[in-house]
């Protein structure tokens, strides 16, 4: 007696002898993997401790600007000076010193601020490197500037008059702030860009997933 077979999908032979392909089996596809964490847009915290340590470079610039300038005037218009001698240029002498490194201060925390100010907005290396050039400017400059101004003062801390004194240590406060600027930029700029390398350099580490794969992908400079 002859078995009937259901009528159902061809089977292998059958769809071979009719011409037909034969049934396939679906691809396998691998279920996707979470996602990595994103990237970070947070500047590095080098770099925002950079524009935090400008408010104590600031805050003393201020204090000793005005203190040298002050005691200045104090003894300036005192009796010690009442005629130019030894007397008037000693007791002068160190609160010129005093203003002028207040303005210092003052300027190197003007560079590091800024520095620090471009890391929190800049996204490459650019910015770093266009203010490491300003700052080796203003450093050569500054420093001519003030190096001259001295050899001047010192000659006429030596003779007088007040009149040229005043004139001197008028323009004094000026050249000490643009060297100092200048050294602020520089240290900040070299600063920042040794923190960027380093950061750039972090190595990351995220899953991925495909048709028929899956497996961990790395990223960062080697």
């Amino acid at each position: 007696m002859a078995l009937a077979r259901e009528p159902g999908p061809p089977l292998v032979g059958d769809a071979e002898r009719q011409g037909v392909d034969p049934p396939r089996e679906p691809d396998v596809v691998a279920p996707p993997l979470p996602a990595g964490p994103a990237p970070s847009t947070r500047p590095p915290a080098p770099l925002l401790g950079l524009t935090l340590v400008a408010l104590p470079l600031f805050v003393a610039g201020l204090a000793m600007t005005f203190s040298g300038a002050m005691r200045y005037r104090l003894h300036r218009d005192g009796p010690d000076c009442a005629s130019y001698g030894v007397e008037c240029a000693e007791a002068i002498t160190p609160r010129i010193h005093v203003a002028a490194a207040g303005t210092g201060l003052l300027g190197a925390g003007f560079g590091v601020a800024a520095a620090g100010i471009t890391g929190t907005r800049a996204r490459g290396s650019t910015a770093w490197w266009v203010e490491l050039g300003i700052g080796g400017g203003l450093v050569v400059g500054g420093s001519a500037w003030l190096i001259g101004n001295s050899v001047l003062l010192h000659r006429q801390l030596e003779t007088g008059p007040l009149a040229d004194i005043d004139a001197r240590n008028l323009r004094r406060p000026f050249a000490s702030f643009m060297l100092g600027a200048g050294l602020g930029l520089v240290g900040g700029s070299l600063t920042a860009l040794l923190v960027r390398r380093k950061h750039a350099r972090a190595l990351q580490v995220a899953p991925y997933g495909g048709p028929g794969q899956a497996g961990l992908s790395l990223s960062g400079r080697f």
